[in-house]
């Protein structure tokens, strides 16, 4: 698909500005088989990508670039927002339009040897821009149209922050990163609960499930969570060289993840449709490496 890729240096030398833009179109082709309620999705996704930035670096010491990026989604089905009612193409998943634009800052400053500071900052807004009915994945009309809601499970504020030390053969090193609340529904309700009706393979209640084995249908894609909960995670790793001669190498690592236990949790299409998966919490790793 065509691309177009300009950049101008405007300055040059100890100080460097680099300006750029860039633009991308993209598809995905029809798929027959995929995850998702109906099976198939008969149409093409295509996409249109715009980022336009400036990188500003002061020898090997400073770092700092910012941009701003634009996508423009046309018949996207990924997340199924929305199932066609009527016709030929009747509960199978119906294509919506939308965008993601947003801002990205992203900074790397090294003070001394061996020490480096690495931050970056991301806002991102989606939207739909389909004026279609909004429907749950079994057909139901729900209030409203999709037109303008948010695309769930984008959190809208996200940030990364680490640092590292080398002296020697020993390497100290923290990271963290910070996602915000997002929706987990395209009807962007705070609260939990169903779209629509929820329907089994052994009759419309759960006692269906429980006692005769069956299982759920559609409805398992119809529930939301309401907003999931921000999170901010903060690991820690200390490595080390014990033994080396040529090629031949002992190290070790000893790692926290997760070292304040946070408590939150994922769902959607790839963890739990149906539910709240929760994330790691604490815990520590240990390895010893020789390389031959």
């Amino acid at each position: 698909m065509p691309s177009t890729n300009i950049g101008f240096i405007p300055v040059q030398g100890d100080h460097n500005v680099l300006t750029y833009f860039n633009y991308q179109r993209s598809f995905v082709p029809p798929q027959l088989d995929v995850l998702s309620y109906g099976g198939a999705e008969y149409f093409t996704q295509h996409f249109d990508t715009v980022e336009a930035g400036v990188r500003y670096t002061y020898k090997d010491k400073f770092s700092f670039n910012a941009d701003y990026f634009r996508i423009w989604a046309r018949d996207f089905a990924t997340g199924q927002y929305s199932v066609y009612t009527s016709g030929p193409m009747k509960g199978n998943v119906r294509p919506i339009n939308g965008y993601s634009q947003g801002v990205e800052l992203e900074l790397y400053y090294r003070p001394i040897r061996g020490l480096q500071f690495h931050a970056a900052f991301n806002y991102i807004d989606t939207r739909v821009t389909s004026h279609g009915p909004l429907t749950d994945l079994n057909g139901d009309v729900l209030k409203g149209t999709s037109y303008n809601k948010h695309f769930p499970f984008v959190s809208p504020f996200q940030f990364i922050f680490d640092a590292r030390y080398n002296w020697r053969k020993t390497t100290i090193g923290i990271s963290s990163y910070f996602y915000s609340r997002a929706y987990s529904g395209i009807s962007n309700s705070a609260a939990g609960g169903y779209y629509g009706m929820q329907y089994y393979s052994g009759g419309n209640n759960y006692e269906s499930v429980l006692n005769s084995g069956y299982q759920c249908e559609a409805w398992c894609m119809t529930q939301h969570e309401g907003l999931l909960p921000w999170y901010w995670v903060w690991n820690i790793q200390v490595s080390q060289i014990f033994w080396e001669n040529g090629r031949h190498r002992v190290t070790g690592s000893l790692q926290i993840n997760n070292i304040f236990n946070m408590k939150y949790y994922f769902t959607g299409i790839g963890s739990s449709p149906a539910g709240l998966q929760p994330a790691p919490g604490r815990s520590v790793t240990a390895y010893l490496n020789y390389t031959f």
